[in-house]
């Protein structure tokens, strides 16, 4: 069945509902470098700057809390020759699931981000359905493998 469903950019009075949905997404898929609420607080702070990135959330467009969302942080690409967006994070509840919301919030982001080149993520590798989703809208696994060295 479908959902009826309206995207929308986030509004710092939604800042509640952001803190709920992504401590749901860190429930649904563990990480050892779960954000606390503190550092979702400067994340939205920092990527609501258009420069910088955009919070997508989406609703029922009938007053109801938003329940799904996705982060996009921008960094210009030498390679690439333009910006490469990151997609940090996308989260769907339950219950939304399979019924177009993330196909569309990774469309309407890639539609609304401009000067963008390439759009990239990460996917957890036992994410079988999400990354199904991602590369029936094109994505597709990279040469190189991610490294990482963890500050702090």
């Amino acid at each position: 069945m479908p959902v009826t469903m309206r995207i929308r950019a986030f509004d710092p009075r939604d800042t509640g509902d952001v803190l709920r949905m992504v401590r749901e997404l860190y429930a649904d898929d563990p990480s050892p470098h779960a954000p606390g609420d503190d550092n979702v607080r400067r994340t939205l702070g920092v990527i609501t700057d258009e420069r910088r990135g955009a919070v997508w959330l989406v609703d029922d467009g009938e007053g109801t809390s938003p329940f799904a969302y996705m982060f996009l942080t921008r960094v210009w690409s030498n390679e690439l020759g333009g910006d490469l967006v990151f997609i940090d994070e996308l989260w769907v509840a339950r219950a939304r699931r399979s019924r177009g919301v993330g196909t569309a919030l990774v469309e309407h982001g890639i539609a609304t981000t401009k000067g963008a080149v390439a759009f990239e993520l990460e996917v957890s590798p036992s994410n079988t359905r999400a990354r199904a989703l991602y590369e029936r809208l094109g994505f597709r696994p990279l040469r190189n493998a991610s490294l990482r060295r963890t500050l702090r």
